[in-house]
């Protein structure tokens, strides 16, 4: 932890960026604008006084392949991105946590830890209170209102709202770090052996999202309210354990790592944000929850039938495929249809699509890397239905520019796809896409296009 003002003097220092973020020049300065940002919102928001600060960079991430696994039990390959959050936070002397936002139009929150009530800190948008509220609220409950004092803090960010990149889960995380750093949590033995794991700590901050239940060392921290969305844990785990230049593969429920695998040097990941908000917004939640809820159907009518015990879909990746189907076709009744796409859907996923995209990538294999890519896209529109006919005009219209392969990541019904071209004509592939989906789509939101670079965690 540095003081306020010793931030002050390094914030404009390129030194002070070189190990988290060196490597690219419009990396660091990208960096230390969101720096900045956030050190004028605190200021403007909490004073100029000295006191010491915590400082973090908190990065979004791009789901690559396991769209709707995670919380089934699969696996998923995904890399925390060069965009995200910076947060600064201070210590008060008050019960309350004080967050304030950079962003344009967002309230400022100021939650009571004592009673948690809430109040307006500054006028705007307050929808986005409901992810550290989440976070505080499962915080006290789980480790005690002693373990906390008062937090101030502010942020800024350059992720793209609502568009599949993880705003939420990143502001989540961020929050439970400017919580953190002022707490007294340390004194907590199953805190302690719980942040000695950072994929179980990811695992858990997916609790404090989406509400349920966590056991780690044979505790149960019971869960509350969440988000209202029956997410997983792979956005925490890519924001929290990363490798910079690496795509992270790991299996989920529990959160086991499998490994860490190289993009070629010659390759790039361009993201798209198609401008229409994804399917973590209200609107599409219940969409989303019944995505969840039919994996989790599988296990039940299947167990039912043959008087087994899976836990989750990720157990039954063993079985015949088509031995699985068929007892949802005979036991599920006006559901099967929708069960079948929805098991065939995470079996692909897991067992053929993911696999191969690994040793495509092992081989420096381009082609069958981007197959994988493409298949996966197709995938979801034909088993998942998460493919809004904008996002699917989105992929269309890399492919057609000379795309490797491309794909919609994420929730879904709106939001991003990325697509992976030769590095040195990242750029002019850009314009290109760009300009060709505009012709083709009128989105309601400002397109974003962008190189997304493998940061880390």
């Amino acid at each position: 932890m540095i003081t306020l003002n010793v931030l002050r003097r390094r914030i404009g220092e390129e030194k002070w960026y070189a190990v988290p973020f060196a490597g690219s020049a419009d990396f660091v300065q990208a960096k230390m604008r969101l720096a900045r940002r956030a050190l004028d919102e605190f200021a403007a928001r909490f004073g100029a006084g000295d006191r010491p600060v915590a400082v973090y960079h908190v990065p979004g991430r791009v789901e690559v392949l396991g769209n709707h696994t995670d919380y089934a039990g699969g696996m998923v390959l995904n890399y925390a991105s060069d965009r995200g959050f910076v947060i600064i936070s201070a210590g008060n002397s008050s019960s309350r946590f004080r967050l304030a936002s950079a962003e344009g139009g967002h309230a400022g929150l100021d939650v009571d830890l004592d009673t948690m009530n809430t109040r307006i800190l500054s006028p705007g948008d307050t929808r986005w209170f409901i992810y550290p509220r989440s976070v505080l609220t499962r915080f006290v409950a789980d480790f005690g209102r002693e373990s906390f004092r008062g937090v101030d803090a502010a942020f800024a960010g350059n992720l793209p709202p609502a568009s599949g990149m993880s705003s939420s889960s990143t502001l989540v995380v961020a929050t439970f770090l400017a919580l953190n750093a002022h707490s007294a949590l340390d004194g907590d033995e199953l805190f302690r052996e719980l942040a000695r794991e950072p994929r179980e700590l990811a695992a858990y901050l997916g609790c404090c999202e989406n509400g349920f239940d966590y056991t780690f060392k044979g505790r149960v921290l019971k869960g509350g309210r969440g988000v209202g969305l029956f997410g997983g844990s792979q956005d925490h785990t890519a924001i929290l354990t990363a490798e910079k230049s690496k795509l992270s593969l790991n299996r989920y429920r529990p959160v086991r790592h499998v490994r860490d695998i190289a993009l070629p040097g010659n390759m790039a990941v361009v993201v798209a944000f198609s401008g229409y908000p994804s399917g973590k917004a209200r609107e599409t939640q219940a969409a989303f929850n019944l995505i969840a809820r039919r994996i989790a159907d599988v296990p039940r009518i299947y167990n039912a039938a043959r008087g087994t015990d899976f836990l989750h879909a990720g157990e039954m990746l063993g079985l015949p495929q088509g031995e699985v189907c068929d007892v949802l076709r005979r036991h599920a009744g006006d559901e099967a249809p929708a069960l079948r796409n929805r098991f065939q859907h995470f079996y692909e996923q897991n067992n053929v699509l993911i696999p191969e995209a690994v040793r495509a990538l092992d081989r420096r294999d381009e082609a069958s890397f981007g197959g994988a890519i493409n298949a996966s896209h197709e995938s979801c529109k034909r088993y998942l239905g998460n493919i809004s006919p904008e996002m699917d005009a989105l992929v269309r219209c890399a492919r057609e520019q000379g795309a490797v392969g491309a794909s919609g990541f994420g929730a879904g019904f709106g939001g991003s796809a990325y697509t992976v071209v030769r590095r040195e004509r990242a750029d002019a592939f850009i314009e290109k896409w760009k300009a060709s989906y505009l012709a083709a789509c009128n989105p309601p939101g400002e397109a974003q296009f962008f190189v997304c670079e493998l940061a880390a965690g």
